[in-house]
């Protein structure tokens, strides 16, 4: 099994803020965990509240506990990508987002 490398990890990061911006949600933290649950990349985006960053870790670490490879958002499950999905099977990957206001 291939190791997630940085680039990649980076590279699912992007494609999240990429899809978060179309959807126009509020600011949000990215993180992605490589096969250990260590973090490989986060990223909280500017006026993102102070929490984000452990919110988005701990939603990550409950996909782990859950052999997941995504956490579930506010509307639903969310997937990695298919244009990413060469990162091993086991990275994880969560962001904490939240709809935009009205």
């Amino acid at each position: 099994m291939s190791r997630l490398t940085l680039q990649q990890a980076n590279t699912i990061v992007e494609v999240a803020l990429k899809k978060a911006r179309e959807m126009k949600t509020r600011p949000l933290s990215v993180v992605v965990l490589d096969d250990a649950g260590n973090i490989k990349a986060l990223q909280r985006e500017d006026g993102a509240n102070m929490f984000r960053n452990d919110i988005a870790i701990g939603k990550a670490f409950a996909s782990i506990g859950m052999g997941r490879r995504a956490v579930p958002c506010c509307s639903g499950p969310r997937t990695i990508p298919s244009s990413t999905a060469r990162s091993p099977s086991s990275a994880k990957a969560s962001s904490c987002r939240r709809p935009a206001r009205s």
